[in-house]
């Protein structure tokens, strides 16, 4: 599929356009963007036992998609392939897509075509340090808080990883690729560190990884209980508490960040409403979603037992670059970016 410029798109404002002048002083900093992964970022940093293994772009037949439980992006034909993440040795992780709105001519497109765009046709700044940097610069966002995509916004898509010692090694790699993008961008972008939550050895242990790394907080999966784990206020998790607890290091659920939150459109909207507006209305609803992993960090008794925590919700407004705030304060976002202090 190839995206063009037309009249559903447009340009971000330039940071001196007359409707920023209010926040033209202010340091602003994006609490909520993604990494479009580039296609060799598990490969290019995987140890050659495992090249072969983590992470990468495979092209599938079209036909093939629906078998596979893989999303297939609109007008393809059957005989025609389509990029997929794949791991191990076939297990799919999800369509290769750009999931941005920002296309490779730095355009904004309205809608929900974006989810069927490929890696290619999204605007580098999605993938690589350098653009990036310009792109924030041009529209006056001083630094961005990161998250991912294609191993789930909360890390959860790692359990279909069957082999322990191959998930951790992914896992891994994201946080050191968060650690080498943070240094080359000056400190202004900031991965956020994802932890096993299927083990909570591991678990503390990755957590004391993150820290020294130097990355500013946590993203794990919000709903743990959902894929045979206990749930995050149970004493099996205390260990992961007291380790973020005693490090400052912030806890971050995003949006979607579990096996239970993973669809935009989910069963919310009515049959009969258009594809663009399913998005809208699920997406809607997944802001009100993640409400539930708030009232559940407040009423289980977590904060009175780690009182000086530091939990998160997540979420900006849509976008390549999306609208911001000073990091770590209490705001309504697609990610929770709630200060418990």
């Amino acid at each position: 599929m190839t995206v063009t410029d037309d009249i559903n798109s447009e340009l971000p404002l330039d940071r001196d356009h007359p409707l920023l002048e209010s926040i033209k002083d202010i340091k602003i900093i994006d609490v909520d963007t993604h990494l479009t992964e580039p296609g060799d970022l598990w490969t290019s940093r995987a140890p050659s036992k495992y090249r072969d293994l983590v992470p990468r772009v495979v092209h599938v037949k079209n036909s093939e998609l629906a078998k596979m439980g893989v999303f297939r992006p609109k007008n393809t034909e059957d005989s025609e392939t389509s990029p997929v993440w794949m791991a191990g040795e076939d297990i799919p992780l999800g369509f290769a897509g750009g999931a941005s709105v920002i296309n490779k001519s730095n355009r904004k497109v309205r809608g929900a075509d974006f989810v069927h765009w490929p890696l290619t046709e999204v605007s580098p700044a999605a993938s690589l340090v350098e653009p990036r940097l310009t792109l924030m610069d041009e529209v006056g966002i001083w630094g961005q808080i990161l998250y991912p995509n294609a191993v789930g916004f909360g890390g959860q898509a790692m359990a279909q990883i069957q082999d322990p010692e191959l998930r951790l090694t992914v896992l891994r790699i994201w946080n050191d690729a968060m650690a080498e993008m943070q240094e080359q961008s000056g400190g202004r972008i900031m991965g956020l560190g994802i932890t096993p939550w299927w083990d909570i050895d591991l678990a503390v242990a990755e957590v004391q990884r993150i820290h020294d790394l130097g990355l500013h907080g946590i993203n794990t999966n919000a709903d743990p209980h959902n894929q045979g784990h206990p749930d995050l206020s149970e004493p099996y998790y205390a260990p992961f508490w007291d380790a973020c607890e005693s490090l400052d290091l912030s806890v971050n659920f995003h949006i979607g960040a579990s096996v239970s939150q993973t669809s935009y459109a989910g069963n919310s909207p009515w049959p009969s409403l258009d594809w663009d507006t399913k998005i809208a209305m699920g997406s809607t609803m997944l802001y009100i979603y993640n409400a539930r992993v708030i009232s559940n960090i407040i009423y289980s008794g977590l904060l009175d037992r780690h009182p000086t925590s530091r939990s998160s919700p997540s979420r900006a407004v849509s976008g390549g670059s999306r609208s911001s705030s000073t990091p770590w304060t209490t705001r309504p976002s697609r990610t929770t970016s709630t200060t418990c202090r």
